[in-house]
């Protein structure tokens, strides 16, 4: 299928490459597929981008490149919702945000997104009672110092 994007332009999209949300992400329940879309100046950045809605994209990292001591259970019948027979045969996506007045990259580690694997089914999570929040700055946690003020998630950046 083709799908025209913003970011981009048109694009093949493969059958096997869509990520179904049977609750949609929080905040938009209506749209339900998705494409999880690699782009090689943005790296270790991804784009899960909506199939249904070509305006709709949220940035997303996988939260263990950043906090290798982040951890969650997934309950039981979210495995089942999702067709995975056990936490290991999950992919874990966390929603960046680029805070406006800082420019700053965060990641919401209270919400993370759960695929299976073999499914390719998702649910964003609710996390309770966690130490983790919605805005945890990305960079700072990886011991990265900014050059300038990022426009994008591939701004000019500097390891110490």
């Amino acid at each position: 299928m083709k799908l025209q994007t913003p970011r981009f332009g048109e694009i093949d999209v493969d059958q096997a490459q869509i990520i179904s949300f049977p609750s949609g992400v929080i905040g938009f329940p209506q749209v339900r597929q998705y494409v999880l879309l690699e782009d090689d100046k943005n790296a270790p950045f991804q784009w899960l981008q909506a199939v249904e809605d070509a305006n709709l994209r949220f940035l997303v990292i996988n939260p263990f490149l950043f906090r290798k001591d982040y951890e969650f259970e997934i309950p039981d019948p979210i495995l089942e919702q999702i067709g995975a027979e056990k936490p290991e045969d999950v992919a874990v996506l966390a929603i960046v945000t680029i805070q406006p007045d800082t420019h700053r990259l965060t990641a919401n580690l209270q919400g993370p997104v759960v695929v299976a694997g073999n499914t390719r089914i998702a649910k964003q999570l609710v996390l309770v009672s966690t130490p983790y929040h919605t805005r945890h700055d990305i960079l700072e946690e990886m011991g990265v110092k900014m050059e300038a003020e990022p426009v994008s998630a591939g701004a000019a950046i500097q390891k110490p």
